[in-house]
């Protein structure tokens, strides 16, 4: 089988379900989104829990 041109032309695809259309992702792109997922979570974690979340250690200096 002839590679194409494109390298996106020859990345797998994701087929149709009965529920879901037919959509065509490449390897790249799925990174991408893979990272604006986590992103996105990571921030909303330390939205939603600011005094669990710390950048850095609390130091105690005994007296």
């Amino acid at each position: 089988m002839p590679r194409s041109a494109d390298p996106a032309a020859d990345a797998p695809r994701i087929t149709a379900t009965q529920d879901a259309p037919a959509v065509e992702l490449s390897p790249s792109l799925l990174g991408t989104l893979q990272q604006m997922i986590t992103s996105a979570i990571r921030e909303q974690l330390i939205v939603l829990l600011p005094a669990q979340v710390t950048t850095q250690p609390e130091v105690i200096i005994p007296e």
